[in-house]
């Protein structure tokens, strides 16, 4: 195989996502395959079939199920956080901000009674997940020294796109925490 250097590559500088490979083939498990016999499988593009397979009718479209979740894990103690206290507010839009719901974390560490947004209450705008730590730990009998070092721990966050699943999982324990945007 004979590779090129980049300065001997007329298209060096292009910025990387516009830069194409010249070779119209790659090497796959099954043997050389082209681009375009690998991703004939479906009249969709990879990205089209992960949004919902928009170019086809709607009759033929994956059905999505969008709604807002969160999962709570106690990391000092190894396990999910079981009957953890936590709030939901939408902060924008205005004109619907406020208290969407209290919730209880179950024995796996997630909200009973399914998801904390779903339908026509999942809306685009910014929310705070408010989680109740302190009062979590105390009631396990987890020892936090006096004054918690963590209390009340807000976690705000903004939905974008109606048509995602948005999940917002809490790795906690009495001296720190982690979240990311799960799937």
């Amino acid at each position: 195989m004979r590779h090129t250097s980049a300065s001997s590559n007329s298209r060096s500088s292009l910025p990387c996502a516009t830069r194409r490979s010249t070779r119209s083939s790659a090497r796959w498990p099954g043997g050389w395959r082209t681009a375009r016999s690998r991703n004939s499988r479906s009249p969709c593009s990879r990205f089209t079939r992960l949004r919902g397979c928009a170019s086809l009718p709607s009759s033929n479209r994956i059905s999505r199920q969008v709604f807002l979740t969160c999962h709570v894990l106690d990391t000092a103690n190894g396990c999910p956080a079981r009957n953890m206290r936590i709030q939901l507010h939408r902060l924008s839009p205005p004109e619907s901000a406020g208290l969407v719901g209290e919730f209880v974390t179950n024995s796996d560490g997630r909200l009973d009674g399914g998801p904390a947004l779903k339908g026509s209450d999942f809306q685009v705008g910014s929310y705070e997940w408010t989680f109740y730590a302190a009062d979590y730990f105390a009631s396990r009998g987890t020892f936090t020294s006096g004054t918690p070092f963590l209390d009340v721990i807000p976690i705000r966050f903004g939905i974008d796109n109606p048509d995602d699943h948005y999940h917002v999982p809490l790795l906690v324990s009495p001296w720190n925490f982690s979240t990311y945007r799960g799937s």
